[in-house]
């Protein structure tokens, strides 16, 4: 039986010391649970104060602390894992600044205007929920620009990474002691200070907005630049973040555009704010996946599964209402109605669905995932002509160039069984 030293030996990394065995967890997986715990505690208050204040519709908080509890929960788990690797850390410290602001927000609709009185050192809560959002979307601008090996892409990019801290860090110091948004909060501000005139506010404002979003063009830039330079291993974890937000982005942006619209504007607003929420919430689960490399390979399968059947869905939709129009000219006369028109359209999207979306997915992986197709089409040869061949050592020798040809190993060999 091994001894307990030799099983540390035995599973340790290489190249990594030993950690001695003790009765509790590291110090940092103890703080980064204890700010997951302090995020889903600050999330249910959220929640609990949204339905006697006046926070608005409950289902855009709750699509809200999900994105939350997903950054906190992925956040921990990366540092209890990788406990050096900075992902996690910004991760988790962005749940957590997420997190106590919606919390704090709600404590302070709560205690100042929905039940004024009602909460002692509420008007604590509002200050923090004026500029904890700040640190929040800092956390994710330094994802882009450390994401995935968790360093800067080059020493060059260390002012753009201190340049986007001393932004959030402003930002969140102008937040703190400057005026609250008008009528938003019965007090004011406890911390306030008074610095120059509303010129010199509004000039200020303007420098800063310019500077961060040139911040985060930088912060996307780095990442097209890794991209273009990263090995195997590296490009699928920047898949699954470019994934994620391939989907989001563009939904949010729709959802801007139309927001405030009426009728199937509304409807269509909705939904895309529902996509966008949906796609950020699962950006951290992209990113642990990546970082973790847990079936790391798959994000191809997924983005030409993705791809194939969006394709296919534009593609049924622009036929069933061709055909709906179609069929009502056509039938309305004889029937004075649109059910068979209906009908006939819905049969025809069924029937053209199978073939369709074979195709769809066949040129889907032609162009973005070849390795699979060319694989694929060297197996569906050496099927057909395993069919007709019948001479062993040809067909042994058509197998083992298959195999080197697809795979490219170092060495192959092939192990008949008489």
């Amino acid at each position: 039986m091994s001894s307990p030293a030799r099983m540390d030996l035995r599973h340790a990394t290489p190249g990594a010391p030993l950690a001695r065995r003790t009765g509790w967890p590291p110090v940092t997986t103890i703080l980064v649970w204890a700010m997951w715990a302090v995020s889903v505690a600050f999330g249910a208050v959220s929640l609990a104060t949204s339905w006697s204040g006046n926070l608005g519709d409950l289902l855009p908080l709750l699509t809200l602390n999900l994105v939350t509890l997903s950054f906190a929960s992925t956040g921990a788990i990366l540092v209890s894992r990788l406990p050096r690797s900075v992902i996690g850390w910004l991760l988790a410290s962005g749940g957590f600044c997420f997190a106590v602001d919606n919390g704090a927000t709600g404590l302070a609709d709560y205690g100042l205007i929905a039940h004024t009185g009602g909460l002692p050192g509420a008007i604590w809560f509002a200050w923090l929920s004026q500029w904890l959002w700040a640190p929040a979307i800092g956390s994710v601008f330094g994802l882009a620009l450390v994401y995935p090996p968790g360093r800067l892409l080059s020493p060059r990019w260390r002012p753009v990474a201190i340049t986007g801290a001393l932004i959030i860090g402003l930002i969140s110091f102008g937040a703190a002691t400057g005026p609250w948004p008008t009528g938003m909060f019965p007090e004011p501000n406890p911390l306030l200070i008074a610095v120059g005139g509303p010129g010199t506010l509004g000039i200020v404002s303007v420098l800063g907005a310019l500077i961060t979003v040139l911040v985060a063009v930088l912060s996307i830039g780095s990442l097209v630049i890794r991209f273009r330079r990263a090995a195997a291993v590296e490009r699928a974890q920047l898949k699954w973040f470019a994934a994620m937000v391939a989907v989001s982005v563009p939904a949010f942006l729709v959802g801007v555009t139309l927001y405030g619209s009426s009728g199937v504007a509304a409807i269509v607003a909705n939904v895309a704010d529902a996509i966008a929420f949906g796609g950020f919430a699962l950006l951290p689960v992209a990113i642990g996946i990546a970082v973790l490399r847990y079936r790391l390979y798959e994000i191809d399968r997924l983005i030409s599964r993705t791809l194939a059947y969006g394709l296919v869905t534009l593609a049924l939709l622009a036929v069933f209402g061709g055909a709906i129009l179609a069929l009502q000219a056509l039938l309305s006369p004889l029937t004075g109605g649109n059910t068979l028109a209906v009908a006939g359209s819905t049969l025809l999207v069924a029937a053209l669905f199978q073939p369709l979306r074979r195709r769809v997915q066949g040129l889907v992986n032609r162009r973005f995932n070849r390795s699979r197709y060319d694989a694929q089409v060297a197996v569906d040869a050496f099927s057909a002509r395993l069919r007709d061949e019948v001479d062993l050592e040809i067909l042994q020798g058509s197998l083992l160039t298959i195999v080197e040809t697809t795979l490219e190993p170092t060495t192959s060999g092939l192990w008949l069984r008489e």
